[in-house]
C-alpha cells in the first residue's frame, strides 16, 4: 500500500525482497515466541518503519545464532504441530529448481522412515520424529507407501513430484537413524542460513 508507483504497481524484486525477509523473520521468532500476541510488537515496529521510509530491518529482535538453533533443535516436530507442515513446505520450495505444485494437489506427512517399521524393528529413541525423518510427499502415493522398508519406499518416492524425493536413492543407500540426523541437521543448518541470509542474526562484536 505504502509502495505502490503511480499506475498503482509494485516493484516486483524489492516486494520479493520483502516477503523473503518477512517470512524468515516471522517464520524464526515462531520458534522463540510462539503466541501470534508476541509477534505483533515487532511486526508493528516494522510497519511503522515502512511507512516513514525506513528500511525494515528489525534490528531490536534480530536473533542469537545459537539460541536460535538451540530452539529448533528442541522444537517437536509433531504432525499435528503446524510449524512441521511449514517447516517442510519452505524446505521442499527452497530449492530453485523444485516446480510448484498445483494447487489441487493434497500433500501429507510422510516418516521416511515408517513408523510401524520403527515399532517392529524396536527402534530405540526420539529421531523417529525428528524433522529430518519427515516430508511432504502426495497423498496418493503415501497411501501405498507409508508402512514399508526404505528400498520399497524409493520406487514409489521416485513417482514424486519431490525433487528430493524423486532423487533421494542418490544421497542415502539406506535411511536409518544415522540419515535421519544427518538430514536434520541438513535442514536446520540451510534454515539457519536462510535467517542469516535475511541479516536477522546477532553480529559478534
Amino acid at each position: 500500500m505504502k509502495n505502490r508507483d503511480e499506475q498503482n504497481q509494485l516493484d516486483n524484486i524489492k516486494f520479493a525482497k520483502f516477503l523473503e525477509k518477512i517470512t524468515a523473520f516471522i517464520f524464526a521468532y515462531s520458534f522463540i515466541y510462539p503466541s501470534v500476541s508476541q509477534l505483533r510488537i515487532p511486526i508493528y515496529s516494522a510497519m511503522i518503519d515502512i511507512i516513514n521510509d525506513k528500511e525494515m530491518d528489525f534490528s531490536k529482535f534480530l536473533f542469537e545464532k545459537e539460541n536460535l538453533k538451540t530452539f529448533i533443535q528442541n522444537q517437536k516436530f509433531s504432525n499435528n504441530n503446524s510449524i512441521t507442515r511449514s517447516m517442510l513446505t519452505w524446505w521442499f520450495l527452497k530449492d530453485s529448481t523444485q516446480k510448484t505444485p498445483g494447487l489441487t494437489e493434497q500433500f501429507q506427512i510422510e516418516h521416511i522412515y515408517a513408523k510401524e517399521r520403527a515399532k517392529r524393528e524396536n527402534f530405540s529413541g526420539n529421531e523417529i520424529e525428528f524433522i529430518g525423518n519427515k516430508v511432504l510427499l502426495e497423498r496418493k502415493i503415501n497411501i501405498r507407501a507409508s508402512d514399508f522398508s526404505f528400498a520399497d519406499k524409493e520406487k514409489h518416492y521416485k513417482k514424486s513430484q519431490n525433487n528430493e524425493l524423486n532423487s533421494i536413492h542418490k544421497n542415502y543407500s539406506e535411511f536409518g537413524k544415522t540419515e535421519i540426523i544427518e538430514r536434520n541437521n541438513n535442514i536446520i543448518n540451510d534454515f539457519i542460513s536462510f535467517v542469516e541470509k535475511n541479516n536477522l542474526i546477532k553480529t559478534i562484536s
